[in-house]
């Protein structure tokens, strides 16, 4: 199964569509202006909640949870050179490479899902290729995350980032 995410650049609240081959919407996302953290609500075109993502407020390192249905599952930003985060409850390792655009999606070797960012568009655009149907949802809420906390490093709102922003602030300031 494919999935495609469009988001729109100029937008006063979070809201894009996530569709099919085909280019039939399957899912509405809109976030939450006034709120602590990223808060996403994806809806099926009958407006009902199959997927809620939040960020974890005052963590070092990124951690959003992923609700569907009753199951919630943590996706945490792992140290590493190269973009690495892991959904410990679905035993899911997800990798990127150096640019942060392109994901693997495993679990114990076996593939899950890939997650390819277009390049030249306007605003973000991602393709999702799930392997096996059922894990389309968490997979969906694993794209919306890494893209939530990649805005996050790109503006230096990441706690690890802004602490290390700071520190690095710190010593120039000294040195002068």
């Amino acid at each position: 199964m494919k999935l495609y995410i469009k988001q729109k650049v100029f937008s006063l609240r979070d809201k894009f569509f996530v569709a099919n081959e085909t280019a039939e919407n399957l899912y509405q996302v809109t976030g939450k202006i006034f709120s602590l953290g990223h808060k996403l609500s994806v809806q099926d075109m009958a407006e009902k909640e199959v997927l809620a993502v939040h960020q974890k407020i005052f963590s070092f390192l990124s951690k959003y949870f992923i609700e569907v249905g009753e199951d919630v599952v943590e996706i945490q930003r792992k140290i590493s050179v190269v973009p690495h985060f892991q959904v410990k409850e679905l035993g899911w390792d997800i990798k990127g490479n150096i640019l942060d655009h392109d994901y693997t999606i495993t679990k114990e070797e076996a593939l899950i899902a890939t997650i390819t960012q277009k390049w030249i568009s306007w605003g973000d655009s991602y393709e999702i290729d799930v392997v096996n149907d059922a894990d389309a949802l968490y997979a969906l809420g694993v794209v919306i995350s890494i893209d939530c906390i990649n805005a996050d490093i790109n503006t230096a709102t990441d706690p690890a980032v802004a602490a290390v922003a700071a520190n690095a602030a710190a010593t120039i300031a000294g040195k002068n």
